[in-house]
């Protein structure tokens, strides 16, 4: 695996704002429009300014394939 930083997904509520965005267990969100993050705190502090957002998402497939992903969380 590269050396990528970011914030894995832990956890998804049936039908939280993550579940609609596609999110799933496992993935590693790297950019939050655009803005590097590397830890939970940059996450949340990036999530305060506004209702939706482009996430930059490392996702790894069953073969180990990795690819990234842009998905739309929206919060509102």
């Amino acid at each position: 695996r590269t050396n990528i930083k970011g914030v894995v997904v832990s956890d998804i509520r049936f039908e939280s704002p993550a579940d609609k965005a596609g999110l799933s267990r496992g993935d590693v969100i790297v950019e939050v429009d655009r803005k590097a993050v590397k830890s939970e705190e940059d996450f949340y502090r990036i999530l305060r300014t506004k209702k939706s957002y482009l996430l930059r998402v490392l996702r790894v497939d069953d073969t180990g394939q990795e690819a990234f992903q842009v998905l739309v969380l929206d919060l509102k």
